[in-house]
């Protein structure tokens, strides 16, 4: 049996559910400036911040995980 070596289905679920949380904390982003904007209060801001900073991180790692399958493949 000549079977597929490397990360396999798992690297693919992986990168799914980060997308998935990107877009999350996007939502959550333009959700707290949206109640910003609307209430004016400050910690709908510092909130929005926060969500920022998760973006940033959150798409920092996907980049990341382009090289995930030459990592995850055994040499040899």
């Amino acid at each position: 049996m000549n079977a597929e070596r490397g990360p396999g289905p798992v690297a693919w679920a992986h990168r799914l559910l980060i997308v998935t949380a990107l877009v999350a904390a996007i939502v959550y982003v333009l959700w707290e400036l949206r109640q910003y904007a609307r209430d004016g209060q400050d910690g709908s801001l510092v909130a929005a911040g926060v969500g920022t900073a998760a973006v940033v991180a959150i798409g920092m790692y996907l980049r990341r995980l382009r090289t995930l399958r030459a990592r995850l493949t055994p040499r040899g």
